[in-house]
C-alpha cells in the first residue's frame, strides 16, 4: 500500500474533529439541526485552513442515511464513499482548470436530473473565484434558484474575486488562519499517533513555520519525519527552516540591538527564501505593534506563551511609532523583493541593515520633539560675541567716455570683481515692530554716501524693517556689486522660484529703490541681475572695459 501524507491521512471527517473554525461549524451544525440548510455556501479564507474539508463534511452530512444529520454514522455506504471520494452525488469542481462557460452550461444540465443515490446532488467548485466572467453569468440563474436536489458549495482563498451577484446569493462563511497553539497542540496528537518523540518546542516551531495553514504544519511535519526519524530535535528543525541560522524572531531581536554582524550571521545562509522570511518578520513586526498598543493580553495576538513575551518586549523596546516604521519598511522591502526576486538578498540585508540604525527609523513625532528641545537649548545659550565683519575693497567709481579714451589698457589677467557683503547690524537698529525704517539724519546719508558698504548696510538694516521678508532674501542671496549716481545694481544667486517670483515683481522692485534712495538721499533706482542668465565674462570689469573702449560685444 502507498504511503498516505499526514494532511490526507488525519483529515477531519467529522465537524468536531476540524481545528480552529468553530464558529463555522457551529453555524453549519445549527443549519443542519434546525433544518436551515441554504442552498448555496461560499467558504472562504486562507490556504490550509478546511475550506474543502468543511465543504466535503458537509455534503457526507446531507447525504448519511441517517441524516441529514451533524454528526454523520461515518459507516454507511454513503459516508464511506464519501471519505473515499467517490460518492457519484458529491461533483467535485476544478474550477482552475474547468472555468469556460461551457463547463458551466454542462453544470446546469446535469443539475436538473435527480441525484442517483443520495438524498442531494451538491456541487463542490473549489477555486472558483477562477471562473471567468462570462461562466460566473451563465451561473447567475441556476445558482438563485436551483431545483430542490442541488446544492452548490464553493471555495475560494480570494474572496474580492468573486463577483458581488454571486455573493448576494450564496451565504458566506470566512473561515480564519488557525492560530498556534491549536496548531501545535493538533500535532502533538498527530506525532503521538504516529509514535515520534518529539522535542520541547519543535511543535511550535512548525506551527509558527505554517502561518496559519493546518495543512502546511502537517507537510512540515511528514518532512521533519522523514529528515530525522522518530526523535525530532529543535537542531532538526532548524536544518529543515528556510531561515536555516535563526528564526525571523531572533533577525528581529538583532536588528532592535543594532548588532549588525549577528543580524547578517543570522539571515539564511542559501539565497531563495528572503521573501518566505519577510513574510515572517512582517507577522512578528505586526503582533509586536499590536502587543505595544494594546498589551500583553489583547486576543489580537495570536502566539505560544514563550513567542508571545518575547514578541512584547521587542514592542517595549521599540514604542508603538518605531514599530510602525518598521512594519512600513519591511512591506516596502517585500514589494521590492517581489519586483527584483534576483536581489532579494541584498534588498533584505539593506532593509535590515538600516532597521538597525536607530537614527534612520525615529518617528517624526520624536525627531520633532528633539529639535524643539535643541531650540530651547540654543535659546538659552548667551548670544556667541560678534567680530567685525572684514570690509571688503569698494566698487570703484566708473570712469568717464573722456577718461576710458585716454586710458592707456595693457594687457592683465582678469581680476575678481569687487563684492559687497552686509556689515554686522548696527546696536541703534530699530525692531521689526516699531512699524517702519527709521528717519535717517543728514550725517547718515553723508556715511552711506561715503562707502558703497555704509550704503548696503544701511540699506539692509531698513529694508528689513520695512519688509522683513524681502530684506531676508535680498540679504542672503544678492550682493552689491555697482553703485553709481542714479543706478545700484544688486546680483542674485541661486534663487528658488519663489524667490525670482519675489525679486521680479514690480511692486517689490519699487519698494527697493525707494528704502535704497531714502538711504542716500537722492533718488536712485534698482536693477537686480540673476547669475545663472550672465553671460560668461560678461562681469569681470576689465572684460567690460575692453568691449566698451573697442565698441565690441561679448559673446559665449
Amino acid at each position: 500500500m502507498s504511503y498516505l501524507v499526514l494532511a490526507r491521512k488525519y483529515r477531519p471527517k467529522t465537524f468536531e474533529e476540524v481545528c480552529g473554525q468553530e464558529v463555522v461549524t457551529s453555524t453549519l451544525t445549527g443549519a443542519i439541526t434546525d433544518d436551515r440548510v441554504a442552498h448555496a455556501y461560499l467558504l472562504c479564507g486562507p490556504r490550509g485552513t478546511g475550506k474543502t474539508t468543511i465543504a466535503r463534511i458537509l455534503a457526507k452530512a446531507l447525504n448519511c442515511e441517517e441524516g441529514p444529520t451533524a454528526t454523520p454514522c461515518g459507516k454507511c455506504d454513503r459516508c464511506l464513499e464519501a471519505d473515499r471520494g467517490s460518492d457519484a452525488d458529491v461533483i467535485e469542481i476544478d474550477a482552475a482548470s474547468n472555468n469556460g462557460v461551457d463547463e458551466v452550461r454542462a453544470l446546469r444540465e446535469q443539475a436538473a436530473y435527480n441525484p442517483m443515490r443520495g438524498r442531494y446532488k451538491v456541487y463542490l467548485v473549489d477555486e472558483v473565484h477562477m471562473l471567468s466572467k462570462a461562466a460566473f453569468n451563465a451561473l447567475l440563474k441556476t445558482l438563485e434558484e436551483p431545483p430542490p436536489h442541488v446544492k452548490f458549495l464553493f471555495a475560494t482563498t480570494e474572496r474580492n474575486k468573486v463577483p458581488d451577484t454571486i455573493l448576494s446569493r450564496c451565504q458566506v462563511l470566512q473561515l480564519d488562519p488557525i492560530t498556534e497553539p491549536v496548531i501545535s497542540t493538533h500535532l502533538e496528537h498527530v506525532f503521538a499517533a504516529e509514535g515520534v518523540k518529539v522535542a520541547e518546542g519543535v511543535t511550535a516551531g512548525v506551527a509558527r513555520m505554517a502561518r496559519g495553514g493546518m495543512r502546511d504544519a502537517l507537510s512540515i511535519a511528514d518532512r521533519l519525519i522523514s529528515l530525522a526519524g522518530k526523535e525530532l530535535e529543535m537542531e532538526h528543525l532548524e536544518r529543515l527552516s528556510s531561515t536555516r541560522g535563526g528564526d525571523a524572531l531572533s533577525v528581529l531581536e538583532l536588528t532592535a540591538s543594532g548588532d549588525a554582524p549577528a543580524l547578517l550571521e543570522a539571515l539564511p545562509r542559501v539565497e531563495g527564501s528572503e521573501a518566505e522570511l519577510t513574510d515572517e518578520l512582517l507577522g512578528f513586526t505586526r503582533s509586536a505593534l499590536l502587543l505595544a498598543h494594546c498589551g500583553g493580553n489583547t486576543p489580537l495576538v495570536d502566539a505560544t506563551e514563550e513567542t508571545r513575551a518575547r514578541m512584547a518586549a521587542l514592542g517595549e523596546r521599540l514604542g508603538p511609532a518605531r514599530a510602525e516604521v518598521w512594519l512600513e519598511e519591511l512591506l516596502l522591502c517585500r514589494e521590492r523583493i517581489h519586483t527584483l526576486n534576483a536581489h532579494g538578498r541584498s534588498i533584505l540585508e539593506s532593509t535590515l541593515l538600516a532597521l538597525a540604525r536607530e537614527e534612520d527609523t525615529l518617528p517624526l513625532s520624536e525627531l520633532v520633539d528633539r529639535l524643539t528641545a535643541l531650540e530651547g537649548r540654543i535659546g538659552d545659550a548667551p548670544a556667541p560675541s560678534q567680530q567685525p565683519a572684514q570690509r571688503p575693497a569698494e566698487v570703484p567709481p566708473a570712469p568717464s567716455r573722456g577718461q576710458r579714451e585716454e586710458a592707456v589698457i595693457e594687457p592683465r589677467a582678469p581680476r575678481e570683481e569687487a563684492v559687497i557683503e552686509p556689515r554686522a547690524p548696527r546696536e541703534e537698529s530699530r525692531s521689526a515692530a516699531s512699524g517702519g525704517p527709521r528717519k535717517r539724519t543728514e550725517a547718515d546719508r553723508r556715511a552711506a554716501r561715503s562707502s558703497a558698504t555704509e550704503a548696503w548696510s544701511a540699506f539692509i538694516e531698513d529694508l528689513s524693517g520695512s519688509a522683513q521678508t524681502l530684506g531676508e532674501v535680498v540679504s542672503r542671496k544678492t550682493r552689491l556689486v555697482s553703485l553709481e549716481e542714479k543706478r545700484a545694481v544688486l546680483r542674485a544667486t541661486e534663487l528658488l522660484e519663489e524667490e525670482k517670483a519675489m525679486l521680479g515683481d514690480k511692486r517689490n522692485q519699487r519698494t527697493l529703490s525707494k528704502v535704497f534712495s531714502t538711504v542716500l538721499g537722492r533718488e536712485l533706482a534698482v536693477e537686480i541681475e540673476d547669475s545663472d542668465t550672465i553671460r560668461p565674462g560678461a562681469e569681470d570689469p576689465y572684460t567690460k572695459q575692453v568691449a566698451e573702449l573697442f565698441d565690441g560685444q561679448i559673446e559665449d
